[in-house]
């Protein structure tokens, strides 16, 4: 965490940061998060803050996870997958969560690709960004499609519980759910649900993940999860939810930029009630 820093502007106002690293000799690169220079962003071997263009397109590049600062509004934290970390959306590190909170509710990602929710609470791969929930209230959580790969639904009721326990611990007051969205093949590149098949039995109509959606919408643990969102229902197909409906994904895990709009409208319609 850097000192204090100062930025004066008015509410809305839009600002950029840039970051100069130096590395010693035998020294290593920080990485952080991914960077795309369609928007500005990027890496180059040079100080380009006055003058030229970032050359390094789909890196990983040393950036703020996260800029806090005194609010009187509630902060809002994305505990979630590759999916709630946005991939899949256009751009690419958006995602449904995210752009659903938009600039109306501040909000801090500590999502990471490729986690499940045991993933985030073991061998302490989330001991440094544990430590941003003390920015936030409530909780956005997007777990599921990965801990299905791994483990039966039996062993998900338990990881997911354990997680919504860990973010009470450290402070989070409300803790919001999403659905599991389909995971699927596809001989068609996705074009219809008729050539789509379930990446497992897991996945499969009426297994482990319909029943663990159903189990997440039955009210699971009250007074520990405030409430699950429904998101999954807008991208599966309405006649056999354990596909995607068309056009809504482009490898059969996450959605694409249709998918991610559809269930951030599924969202905003869920976040009216905070306001």
């Amino acid at each position: 965490m850097s000192d204090m820093a100062s930025v004066n502007g008015k509410k809305g106002t839009g600002f950029y940061m840039y970051t100069g690293i130096s590395i010693p000799d035998g020294g290593k690169f920080p990485r952080g998060l991914v960077a795309w220079n369609s928007r500005g962003e990027g890496m180059k071997n040079a100080d380009i803050v006055d003058s030229g263009a970032p050359d390094t397109h789909g890196q990983f590049v040393y950036h703020p996870i996260a800029i806090v600062g005194p609010s009187a509004v509630p902060g809002n934290i994305i505990v979630a997958d590759s999916i709630g970390q946005g991939a899949g959306d256009n751009p690419q590190d958006r995602g449904f969560i995210a752009a659903g909170l938009g600039a109306e509710f501040p909000w801090i990602r500590v999502a990471k690709g490729g986690e499940s929710s045991y993933d985030f609470r073991a061998n302490g791969k989330a001991m440094f960004r544990v430590g941003l929930l003390k920015y936030g209230r409530r909780a956005f959580v997007h777990y599921g499609t990965n801990d299905l790969m791994g483990k039966s639904f039996d062993q998900f009721k338990s990881d997911i519980i354990a997680t919504w326990q860990l973010l009470r611990d450290f402070g989070i007051e409300e803790i919001y759910q999403f659905t599991i969205p389909p995971r699927t093949n596809s001989s068609d590149a996705w074009a219809t649900p008729e050539n789509q098949t379930p990446v497992s039995a897991k996945f499969a109509k009426g297994a482990d993940r319909d029943q663990a959606n159903s189990w997440l919408l039955s009210n699971p643990a009250p007074g520990l999860l405030t409430g699950t969102i429904d998101t999954a229902s807008a991208v599966q197909h309405p006649m056999d939810t354990s596909k995607w409906d068309a056009g809504t994904t482009k490898d059969g895990t996450h959605p694409n930029e249709v998918g991610h709009d559809r269930m951030r409208l599924k969202f905003i319609e869920y976040l009216k009630r905070f306001k």
